[in-house]
């Protein structure tokens, strides 16, 4: 009867009839209740449900419950926190990403997720922190160099000193070097590194 209360769940869902599909993943969860059992899947699909209706409230609320009795996956961290940056709740998303890195350590998808919203919420230093990590898990990326170039940048237009303007820019300019070697067609990188040159020059002529 579990089997087929999940299985009847599954049927609705891909037909998109997600309360029923709903009622269904509660009607196998409740079966494995009765006998002393858990069922992960059944509480894991019905937030699924909840997050394709388009109720998000529930669904991170399900998709909470299935951590909590034991669906042990990064991704449900990363359904969590996607829901929360909808709802405009970005610091709540970079807490739920960085749950799931404390249970999921060097975990790439999550790093990349963490510093995209660093960087989204505007907190520099704490950004570079993840990009360097993300980068140690993935140095061949010429996404991360260009985005760690730009936080150099961002650093150069900050500082005061020109000692500390120069040095931010020789780090960025560094990264997007990077950048282009890993990746030669990576625009990207070219047009930064290409507005870096100008900024770095209006600096030294002021």
């Amino acid at each position: 009867m579990q089997g087929a209360s999940l299985n009847a769940g599954n049927d609705a869902f891909g037909k998109k009839d997600y309360d029923s599909a709903i009622a269904r993943y509660a009607r196998a969860e409740q079966i494995a209740k009765s006998f002393g059992m858990v069922d992960t899947n059944a509480v894991f699909n019905s937030a699924l449900a909840y997050e394709s209706k388009g109720d998000a409230a529930n669904a991170i609320r399900r998709y909470r419950e299935s951590i909590a009795i034991g669906y042990n996956k990064p991704e449900v961290y990363r359904y969590i926190a996607s829901l929360q940056r909808k709802g405009e709740d970005l610091n709540g998303a970079i807490v739920t990403i960085q749950e799931g890195l404390k249970r999921f350590p060097g975990e790439k998808d999550l790093m990349l997720d963490e510093m995209t919203f660093l960087l989204a919420a505007d907190r520099s230093e704490e950004a570079e922190a993840s990009v360097i990590a993300a980068l140690g898990k993935d140095p061949e990326n010429a996404v991360l160099w260009s985005v760690l170039g730009g936080l150099h940048d961002k650093k150069a237009s900050e500082a005061k000193d020109e000692a500390a303007i120069m040095a931010a820019y020789a780090k960025a300019e560094e990264a997007y070097k990077k950048s282009i070697s890993i990746d030669p067609k990576f625009f990207d990188a070219y047009f930064n590194i290409g507005v870096l040159y100008n900024n770095r020059t209006r600096s030294a002529t002021s």
